[in-house]
């Protein structure tokens, strides 16, 4: 199945017009943890805050299947 991981930012839309292809609904939430983290740490080594995004994820029909805001990903103690 394709999935499409769309980045929101609050004021712009960033869309994700390939896609990847994934065994399932539970593979693209990962997915959209691990690059989300990936985002933010290159973002810190720069220097910079980590942002308020959110990827809003479809699924090959275009249906919206997740919601997962960057900050979420962050491990907590």
């Amino acid at each position: 199945m394709r999935f499409h991981f769309d980045i929101h930012d609050g004021a712009h839309r960033h869309e994700d017009l390939e896609g990847v292809e994934l065994p399932g609904l539970a593979h693209a939430y990962k997915e959209a943890v691990a690059t989300a983290r990936e985002i933010m740490a290159a973002r810190l080594r720069a220097g910079e805050g980590l942002g308020r995004e959110v990827f809003v994820v479809h699924d090959e029909t275009g249906r919206q299947v997740l919601t997962v805001p960057f900050r979420d990903t962050i491990p907590r103690d």
